[in-house]
């Protein structure tokens, strides 16, 4: 019911992840932490500063440990192990966790949920090429999945290549599940290239949505401002 409420919000799927280990099926809860890679950018949700009445969300579960014991005594998970672990060290930020991600997807390059975690890791660490790259990997296989155009689309821009930028940016945008965001995301990519215009556009487009979402506000003052 909570993930029918809230389809964007990753925290509900690792509740299902904790639950599927509780309960003895690590398949499903390796699905589950596999899901979770395309709900990073949702990772942090909006928030309205002036709203006093707001509650902070639930501390996260550690699965880590739990999960990788359970798959650890199932021969059926010895392959998927060493991905699901790399996933699970990115999420939590372990040091060296972009190395271990490149080392695991160097072993298995077809894993959808590892390359995606490669390509938001690479953005993350500046790595625009090859964020690019990984992404590319899955949108060949899903092209719907708008989170993985946002990141092929701003890693472009990143390099200075706009033209091919804009219809993945496009694409991003075209989806029910954290349109807020990727509408925000693709502004930033635009404005960084000087279309303000458009990036004003999106982010009204944005705050239409999500008017609780003050890094939405805060964004269009400052390209108003700017255009000003």
């Amino acid at each position: 019911e909570a993930e029918r409420l809230a389809p964007d919000w990753p925290l509900v799927v690792e509740e299902l992840a904790w639950a599927a280990i509780e309960s003895g099926d690590p398949l499903a809860a390796n699905e589950a932490i596999e899901r979770t890679v395309f709900l990073h950018p949702f990772r942090e949700r909006a928030q309205d500063p002036l709203d006093g009445t707001s509650v902070l969300a639930p501390k996260r579960r550690r699965i880590g440990r739990p999960m990788l014991k359970a798959m650890g005594d199932d021969v059926r998970y010895e392959t998927v192990r060493v991905a699901t672990a790399a996933i699970l060290a990115w999420q939590r930020g372990v040091p060296g966790h972009y190395a271990q991600l490149l080392d695991a997807v160097e072993r298995d390059p077809d894993h959808l949920a590892l390359n995606g975690a490669v390509a938001f890791a690479a953005f993350e660490a500046g790595d625009w090429e090859r964020a690019a790259q990984h992404s590319l990997t899955v949108v060949m296989r899903r092209p719907s999945l708008s989170v993985m155009q946002s990141v092929r689309g701003m890693a472009l821009a990143k390099l200075g290549n706009m033209d091919d930028a804009r219809d993945p940016l496009s694409r991003s945008t075209k989806t029910d599940v954290g349109r807020a965001v990727m509408l925000r995301q693709a502004a930033s990519a635009h404005a960084g290239h000087g279309a303000v215009d458009v990036a004003i556009d999106l982010l009204e487009e944005a705050a239409s949505i999500a008017p609780e979402d003050a890094r939405i506000r805060a964004a269009l003052f400052a390209l108003q401002v700017k255009n000003k």
